[in-house]
């Protein structure tokens, strides 16, 4: 599977693709859930819509980072830690490599599934990072999971990229038909179906 080769230190990218109300939310959630069972750290933010600032999912993500980076990793990151949490300045380019530096320098801690939601609506930034970082995946404990809304994510954008450069595969989900979705609610509830 895909975590147990993240956990083994080969890590992958996989977007969860589907138009909105399949399930993509819930599939990650479940996930997360998995990882957390097998002692893997989980980093989770979520893309909006509108009104977000830059880096506000990675910001939302990484903040558990804060709380278990020993103080030389928080010395060694500093410049990127003040940036994305205290507003300093920082080079955009040193901000993109540095933040990408910073989960791979995590993941030597503990292996780490990182999750993105809603990765149609991502900010400049957080695509640069999220794209700085796939290359390295298949040498770091990194699952990196993104939900997007395929039909949403025109072919041309950054969202794609890691994809279209095949550090990223994509499974596509499509709404169950009624005999599976009935069979499902039955299994859920004890029903026989």
């Amino acid at each position: 599977s895909d975590l147990a080769a993240a956990r083994q230190g080969t890590g992958r990218a996989v977007f969860l693709a589907a138009p909105a109300g399949v399930g993509k939310s819930r599939l990650l959630r479940e996930l997360l859930l998995n990882a957390q069972w097998h002692d893997v750290e989980v980093l989770a933010g979520t893309c909006a819509e509108a009104g977000q600032e830059a880096l506000a999912p990675l910001r939302q993500a990484l903040r558990p980072l804060l709380a278990t980076a020993g103080p030389d990793e928080r010395e060694r990151h500093a410049p990127v830690i003040g940036a994305l949490y205290r507003a300093e300045l920082l080079d955009p380019d040193a901000l993109r490599v540095g933040l990408a530096a910073w989960i791979a320098d995590a993941a030597g801690r503990a292996p780490i599934v990182m999750a993105l939601e809603d990765l149609q609506w991502a900010d400049a930034p957080t695509l640069g990072v999220l794209n700085e970082l796939a290359p390295a995946l298949g040498f770091l404990p990194i699952l990196l999971l993104a939900t997007l809304r395929g039909d949403e994510t025109p072919a041309g954008s950054a969202a794609w990229f890691a994809v279209n450069e095949g550090h990223a595969r994509v499974l596509s989900l499509a709404p169950l038909a009624q005999p599976a979705t009935e069979a499902l609610v039955a299994a859920m509830l004890g029903v026989p179906g």
